[in-house]
C-alpha cells in the first residue's frame, strides 16, 4: 500500500490534480489501480469506474460505492459506476465489453479532472479483438489530454503477449509498480 501511495504522488500535481494521462498498471491483482484511483477520488470528490468488478451500491447513501476484491475492500464516494458485463443486471448501470463507443462516450462525459478507470482490459480484449481496443486505448489518450484526465487501466502483462505490451506502452504511461520508485 505505502508503494501505491508513492504512485499516486506521481500520478498527481501539487494541489493533488490528477496528471493527465492514461496511466498502464502492470499487475496480476487490480489493487494497486484502485489504491491509487482511490487515492485520485478522495482527492478530487468523485470519479468514474468502468470495472468487471461487480460494484456494491449502498441503499442509505447512493453517492458510495464499494468494490470488492480479494485482498482489499474499497468504498468510494461519488463515483460513476458501470459493471461490463455481458448481459444487464437490476440495480447495476452495465456496459457490454464490446460497447467501445459506450465506455469511450462515458470517459468524455466525465467533467474535466475527473480520474477514471478502466479495469477489465483482458475481457474487453476477449470480446472486442485487439485491434479495436488498441484504437480504443489511443482514443482515450487524446481525451485523457484534452479533458485533464487521469485514466487508470490494470493490465496483467501475462495475460497479453509481448508485441500487445509493446503496442499498449506506446500510447500510455507504463507503471509498473513491482520496480522500486525513485524519487
Amino acid at each position: 500500500m505505502e508503494n501505491n501511495i508513492l504512485l499516486y504522488h506521481k500520478l498527481a500535481s501539487r494541489d493533488g490534480t490528477p496528471i493527465a494521462g492514461v496511466y498502464l498498471v502492470k499487475t496480476e491483482t487490480p489493487e494497486t489501480a484502485f489504491d491509487i484511483f482511490g487515492a485520485l477520488v478522495e482527492k478530487q470528490g468523485g470519479g468514474l469506474a468502468l470495472t468487471r468488478i461487480p460494484p456494491a451500491f449502498d441503499a442509505a447513501d447512493s453517492g458510495r460505492v464499494t468494490y470488492v476484491l480479494p485482498e482489499k475492500e474499497y468504498v468510494l464516494e461519488n463515483v460513476e459506476a458501470y459493471w461490463l458485463a455481458t448481459q444487464a443486471h437490476a440495480g447495476i448501470e452495465s456496459i457490454r465489453p464490446s460497447s467501445l463507443e459506450a465506455m469511450r462516450e462515458q470517459i468524455r462525459k466525465a467533467k474535466d479532472g475527473t480520474p477514471v478507470i478502466l479495469q477489465g482490459l483482458e475481457f474487453i480484449i476477449n470480446a472486442r479483438g485487439f485491434p479495436d481496443v488498441f484504437d480504443l486505448i489511443g482514443q482515450l489518450s487524446e481525451l485523457a489530454t484534452t479533458g485533464n484526465k487521469a485514466i487508470i487501466i490494470p493490465v496483467n502483462p501475462d495475460a497479453l503477449d509481448e508485441k500487445e505490451m509493446a503496442n499498449l506502452a506506446s500510447e500510455t504511461v507504463v507503471i509498473n509498480p513491482n520496480k522500486t520508485i525513485n524519487g
